[in-house]
């Protein structure tokens, strides 16, 4: 936890994910209905899909664990004079309802977590979804530039430092773990994404996952 709130103190992605953007527009295009659709943003970091979402009509909250990541998406949420619910919570033992939200968005936190509670997350996302609901998910593949990098901690999962991230754990995901880890939704939509850094040296592998209940 001092690790990521270390980070969070120094490091800001302001603007919204193009995957994310993608969906919004794809999904519900239509901006009058979207007052009606239920977004709930799971680890916000800095908040900036808080305050995208909102400003695209839609009904969000979220929550995150980090005091940090807290502070800043309260001050920013009020420059932008946006009154939206925010939380500290716990991914796996969430303080909301079953059957609550139409979209749960979860983007590179669950990458972090041991076998147990990465199945944990995603039943805590499952139960909170409304029936028809659809989860939005981001997390590293296999293939990534920093699989394998630092010190094997259990199957497909590493001790990776990267930049201000210390001693973190990434686990990287291959298709037929994926599919599995979402068995319960009725719906999956994968696709993945290779972005490439220091004249194509570099490859950044995600799946893109959108799975439906």
């Amino acid at each position: 936890m001092k690790t990521w709130e270390k980070y969070n103190k120094v490091t800001r992605i302001m603007v919204p994910d193009e995957n994310l953007v993608r969906f919004v527009q794809k999904t519900f295009p239509d901006f009058k209905k979207r007052k009606k659709i239920k977004i709930l943003d799971a680890g916000f970091a800095s908040g900036r899909h808080l305050v995208y979402l909102a400003k695209q009509g839609f009904d969000v909250r979220g929550f995150d664990y980090s005091n940090e990541s807290l502070k800043f998406a309260k001050n920013w949420l009020k420059k932008e004079k946006l009154a939206i619910e925010v939380k500290q919570a716990d991914i796996l033992k969430l303080p909301y309802k079953d059957n609550s939200f139409d979209v749960f968005i979860e983007i590179g936190m669950v990458e972090h977590f041991f076998s147990g509670d990465r199945e944990k997350a995603i039943s805590e996302a499952f139960r909170v979804l409304k029936p028809g609901g659809r989860l939005f998910f981001i997390v590293k593949k296999t293939g990534d530039y920093l699989e394998g990098a630092g010190k094997k901690l259990e199957k497909g999962t590493y001790l990776i430092n990267e930049s201000f991230i210390k001693d973190t754990p990434y686990h990287f995901f291959d298709k037929k773990e994926l599919k599995a880890l979402l068995k319960n939704f009725k719906e999956l939509d994968l696709n993945y994404t290779i972005l490439t850094r220091n004249n194509t040296i570099v490859e950044i592998h995600d799946w893109i996952a959108i799975a439906k209940k």
